[in-house]
């Protein structure tokens, strides 16, 4: 059974985690686990908590997440969740990319790199570890690992000087897994919603607490799941 684990980087309630949980319904799973915060209402769940001297938030993303793979408990193959993806409907887990990263060298990391910025020195590094054409995994849905992948994934990410690696793309890329091509399944426009027929969806703080998407998914998943507390 393929275990579970999110990342919670932040205090705070958590709604949206609130409802990706739900969805777990939807995927086989075993144990879940949450590394970094546990909102109140959590229940039924094993916790990972962190604490952060400084560093960006790429590093620190590169830190729990190795401090996931030693956890003696965790199963090898585990699944790599955010807290803004949903699965809508019985399924398996997707191996999906949105095509070839269109690489170039990082930028200044003094600032806070944008995504896209993140995802292209990722690929400019891939190309430097001998992938010709490096693809893009991040497709905003959960990511199947294996702990000792993983852990060697953020070991090699950790000795180069590069912020915002995507290790979705990097373990990917690595291990050569096959995919389908797919668009991002990120919603984050206030006005947009899930179309018929899909299976995965992600969203922003904005658009799910406010936007169309948001109240769909509310409304597909009304019932409290086995891993929250219920008054």
């Amino acid at each position: 059974m393929i275990d579970v684990v999110y990342l919670v980087a932040s205090k705070g309630d958590h709604e949206d985690l609130r409802y990706s949980l739900r969805s777990l319904a939807n995927v086989e799973h075993g144990t879940v686990w949450l590394v970094g915060h546990k909102p109140e209402w959590a229940a039924n769940v094993e916790h990972l908590p962190t604490s952060h001297n400084g560093g960006t938030k790429w590093r620190r993303i590169r830190t729990d997440l190795a401090r996931a793979c030693a956890i003696d408990g965790l199963s090898e193959h585990f699944a790599y969740w955010n807290d803004d993806f949903f699965a809508l409907r019985p399924t398996e887990y997707p191996v999906w990319h949105r095509g070839p990263i269109t690489c170039s060298p990082p930028r200044n990391q003094t600032r806070q790199a944008k995504h896209r910025e993140c995802v292209s020195s990722t690929g400019w590094l891939l190309q430097k570890w001998g992938i010709e054409t490096p693809l893009n995994y991040e497709t905003h849905t959960p990511q199947v690992m294996t702990r000792t992948g993983l852990a060697d994934v953020a070991a090699r990410a950790d000795e180069t000087d590069i912020d915002g690696l995507q290790l979705r793309s990097l373990f990917s890329n690595i291990h050569g897994l096959p995919a389908e091509h797919v668009k991002d399944c990120k919603i984050g426009k206030p006005n947009v919603g899930i179309t018929d027929g899909q299976v995965w969806v992600s969203t922003s703080d904005g658009s799910f607490r406010t936007g169309r998407v948001g109240k769909q998914i509310r409304a597909m998943f009304p019932d409290p799941s086995p891993y929250e507390e219920v008054a």
